[in-house]
């Protein structure tokens, strides 16, 4: 049998073994990373015409559970966030689906970017450019 004493150092050392001997900061994954799929906007679209109704429609999915996602509109010429929307949403699958307008005098190119993760904090983005014209 161990002195009482003796047991505690073990289970102080067995702690500080488990502790540290896993690898938190990185750990490994048990599923697959979601996916996000832009829709609409597209770059293979005409241009939209300045003042036009956009639909933007992006696919979120994930083999698990999605967690957060995010769609962002970019202006490419002076680098200006228009349009940003976070979500946080559990499920499989998620299809956002809104509408927007974007307005200018001179031809501009957007980015739209969508974002997402899971509960295991793995990350997923995808981007697509759109032009719109006065």
């Amino acid at each position: 049998m161990i002195p009482f004493k003796d047991s505690i150092k073990l289970l102080v050392v067995i702690a500080i073994l488990f502790i540290y001997g896993c690898d938190t900061e990185n750990p490994e994954p048990f599923s697959s990373a979601p996916t996000a799929r832009i829709m609409s906007p597209s770059g293979n679209n005409a241009p939209f015409k300045s003042g036009d109704r956009i639909l933007i429609q992006v696919d979120f999915s994930d083999d698990v559970e999605l967690h957060e996602m995010a769609v962002f509109i970019v202006n490419q010429e002076n680098n200006e966030l228009v349009y940003q929307r976070n979500l946080h949403k559990h499920g499989a699958n998620y299809r956002w689906i809104e509408d927007t307008t974007l307005v200018t005098p001179v031809a501009v190119d957007y980015v739209i970017s969508a974002i997402v993760t899971d509960h295991e904090l793995q990350r997923t983005e995808v981007e697509e450019t759109f032009r719109v014209e006065p």
